[in-house]
């Protein structure tokens, strides 16, 4: 976080340019830096003085009032290690390997920081991990002390390859992640070495050669459940992020862009998704869109899951996944049977438009099958957190160099493809269990011959695949019936008695009853001003005139409705406005002396209206109160998860080559509580999405309690406990004076600390200096804003050539 508001002020701006003190950084200057500093050192070292720079520039350094005082030489201490010590780890360099480091937990005896290699194993037990990142020897050293298994770790950033095995010299084990190649040779090398042991801090083995382990006698273990909530909630990450291009909507706000141009999504619900691969990871996916989305799901898997089929999912064939899903999510472990399973022919079979989301093995899908359907059109977005060739690229970062694979460099450059670096495992429950079930591995295997399963059930040890037989049964799904489904047919019709409401009617209703007899001053055909109108309303608007043949004639403007834009209605029965449109006490008088008789609402908001003068002047106002609440509960979810995952920062990085993790570490969803604050139409689909799909411990406030938030067993409890016990606040109220600045400064001060908190309904419901303080003070860990107090100046238009005066903004 930039602390300082006037330097974090600078870098807003569009015609600021900072650099980060870089004037002097180039080749030449830095070799003159280090020549002259060793120059120094060795010079104070051996003479007691240091060398003229260039044979004139004086390079020792004295207190002003002594300058030109006669120098007298004195000696220096012994140059110490280039290597500074670090304030929680004592860092020893290894003489006997120059070049290695390796950190020693406090306390350690120094002594036994670095032992000469030996047969057999030494005491401690020794283990040598190979991409081996901080977070991992944190983790696992962390978790080392908690379990008391008295592991001495032996750390390698580089990858386990038959090159890199004599690393492992006087280890029991190896510790070794998705990239790391222990192919036949490596093994062998291993072997030789004495190793006894392959502990995967992954689940999937596929880059161990198994037969050459059990030739051997090597053992070999994984992590089958590290945190498989942590890679489906990726996957439905990456699935609603694509749709609703969040990547691009972060990049576009920061640079000023406001504009919804290129931002347009679809409803999730309803939409057919297609769940390759059931085991406990495509169930939790599936369970999420399911149950909290709403989707149609389908599955396909060779062993069919009872959890699938008890949620009435259907399994089909693989074919029927790929011709009918809107989405399809690949879940899969890769095998042989399995390696590019969507290829050409699959591509050439799918759905046009069709989503792709692979959080599993990039060897899964053929890329460049996947290229050729990007470039057809046939597949209208890819996330993937995996690639095929990945080895080389992720983990790293890569941002100065050059991106070899001409595929994966294709890909990155796509605006409809979100990359992010294998980081689906990527939180903090994640990496505990990765350590926990790791270490139990290890110490199971080295003091008891065999590793212990997982939670009791799950076996961590790898053998060789057998042969099962797959049943064809499965049951027939129910039909998926959603409550709430905007049907393209359906015709508004203004509720004369109920001012400010609006009711949907069945086709076949007479359409004159739609709108409200012609009066005095109106022309024929009915005319309609829409304010605050982009092609994209304008598009809708006249599609759906054409469809219901209402033979409304629009009288289209950029402009927002204001009192002094309100002379563009004159001959115009009603005004069409939206969010930001100010239509005040002042404007409405001026649309009543125009002889406007309707205020018609694209929105379900309406606090931009002044009611009283409508009503006074007889002016009716109705609204879109169910456009697509589900389009705003799933945008809701989106910035909550995509926050939570920093898939803006992910998409940014890896079109940049940086695909190191640094920065990414994220949390499970699932069991963290969740305040849902509003439980009308958008908050109860959000509130569903939680509690039956992400499984959140959800608790919810609202003056009106609904019968619907109470069947899911979710307990309504007052604002106050919402703000002090929830991990994340998702407001979904009206913004009434009642409600005006419900989250202040009193409210942020009970939240608990690294609360995140998402709005999606009005910018006026947080007092935005409060939320500022609380994100400085570390109260609030993020927040994801679809709305701003005062966003009419900005929203919906292009600014990014402009400025930004507002300072919180």
């Amino acid at each position: 976080f930039v602390h300082h508001d006037d330097f974090a002020r600078l870098l807003s701006l569009p015609n600021v340019i900072i650099t980060a003190h870089q004037a002097f950084f180039t080749k030449e200057a830095l070799n003159e830096i280090s020549n002259t500093t060793l120059r120094n050192i060795a010079g104070v070292y051996e003479k007691g003085t240091a060398p003229k720079q260039f044979g004139k520039l004086d390079t020792e350094v004295e207190l002003p009032q002594k300058r030109g005082a006669s120098k007298s030489a004195k000696k220096a201490s012994a140059l110490k290690t280039a290597l500074k010590k670090d304030p929680a780890n004592i860092i020893e360099v290894d003489e006997a390997n120059v070049g290695f480091v390796r950190q020693v937990s406090p306390g350690t005896d120094k002594k036994k920081a670095f032992v000469k290699a030996q047969t057999g194993i030494v005491s401690p037990l020794r283990v040598a991990v190979f991409s081996c990142k901080p977070y991992d020897r944190d983790s696992l050293v962390s978790m080392d002390r908690s379990l008391s298994t008295g592991i001495e770790f032996v750390c390698h950033d580089v990858q386990l390859s038959a090159e890199t095995a004599s690393l492992a010299q006087g280890c029991y084990a190896v510790c070794v992640f998705v990239n790391d190649d222990v192919d036949e040779a490596c093994v062998e090398a291993l072997s030789g070495l004495g190793v006894k042991l392959i502990a995967l801090r992954c689940a999937g083995f596929n880059n161990v050669h198994l037969e050459k382990a059990e030739e051997l006698g090597i053992g070999v273990c994984r992590v089958p459940a590290y945190s498989p909530y942590a890679v489906a909630e990726h996957a439905i990450t990456l699935m609603t992020s694509l749709n609703r291009r969040i990547p691009q909507a972060w990049a576009k706000t920061r640079s000023g862009n406001f504009s919804l141009d290129g931002q347009l999504g679809f409803d999730m619900t309803g939409k057919k998704v297609g769940v390759i691969g059931t085991g406990k990871i495509g169930q939790i996916a599936a369970t999420i869109l399911k149950r909290g989305y709403e989707c149609d799901v389908i599955a396909y898997d060779v062993f069919k899951s009872p959890v699938i089929e008890e949620m009435g999912i259907k399994y089909v064939e693989l074919d029927e996944i790929f011709r009918t899903s809107d989405v399809i999510t690949i879940h899969a472990p890769l095998m042989p049977a399995t390696h590019h399973m969507v290829n050409r022919e699959a591509v050439e079979k799918m759905k046009p438009g069709v989503v792709i989301i692979n959080c599993s093995r990039g060897g899964l899908i053929d890329t460049q099958a996947m290229l050729w359907g990007l470039k057809q059109k046939i597949i209208g977005g890819a996330g993937l957190d995996v690639f095929e060739e990945e080895a080389d690229y992720f983990f790293n970062d890569l941002s100065n160099s050059f991106v070899h694979h001409d595929d994966f460099a294709r890909l990155l450059s796509l605006p409809n493809v979100i990359i992010t670096a294998h980081q689906a495992f990527f939180t903090k429950e994640a990496l505990n269990e990765i350590s926990n079930t790791t270490l139990r591995n290890i110490a199971g295997v080295y003091e008891k011959g065999t590793a212990p399963k997982q939670f009791g059930k799950l076996d961590t040890e790898v053998e060789l695949p057998q042969k099962r037989g797959a049943s064809k049964s499965a049951k027939k799904a129910s039909a998926l019936k959603t409550a709430l489904k905007k049907d393209p047919a359906n015709i508004i019709e203004v509720d004369e008695a109920n001012v400010g409401f609006v009711r949907q009617v069945s086709p076949g209703t007479d359409k004159k009853k739609a709108f409200v007899k012609a009066q005095t001053g109106i022309v024929s055909p009915l005319r309609v001003a829409v304010f605050s109108c982009k092609p994209y309303d304008r598009d809708s608007l006249v599609s759906m005139d054409r469809s219901l043949s209402t033979g409304i004639e629009f009288v289209c403007h950029d402009v927002q409705l204001s009192a002094e834009t309100a002379s563009l209605a004159q001959g115009c029965y009603a005004v069409c406005v939206f969010v930001n449109d100010d239509v005040d006490e002042a404007c409405v008088e001026a649309l009543s002396g125009l002889g406007v008789k309707l205020i018609a609402l694209r929105c379900a908001g309406f606090n931009n209206v002044h009611l009283e003068k409508a009503e006074e002047l007889g002016i009716g106002v109705c609204r879109v109160p169910a456009y697509s609440p589900y389009a705003v509960a799933e945008h809701a979810i989106t910035l909550m998860t995509s926050l939570n995952r920093r898939i803006p920062q992910a998409w940014a990085k890896t079109r940049s080559g940086n695909f190191s993790l640094d920065g990414q570490l994220g949390f499970d969803m699932t069991g963290k509580k969740v305040g849902v604050i509003g439980t009308g139409k958008i908050g109860q689909i959000a509130a569903t999405i939680l509690k039956r799909g992400y499984e959140c411990d959800v608790i919810a406030y609202d003056v009106f309690k609904s019968p619907v938030i109470e069947e899911m067993g979710i307990k309504y409890v007052e604002l106050d406990e919402i703000f002090r016990t929830s991990d994340v606040i998702t407001i979904h109220a009206p913004l009434m004076p009642a409600t005006h600045h419900m989250v202040n400064r009193e409210a942020v001060e009970k939240m608990k600390p690294g609360v995140v908190i998402i709005n999606c309904s009005r910018g006026g419901l947080i007092d935005t200096q409060a939320m500022l303080w609380g994100l400085k003070q570390k109260i609030i860990g993020g927040a994801g804003l679809d709305v701003f107090e005062e966003e009419a100046d900005y929203f919906f238009n292009d600014l990014s050539n402009s400025f930004v005066h507002h300072d919180d903004f």
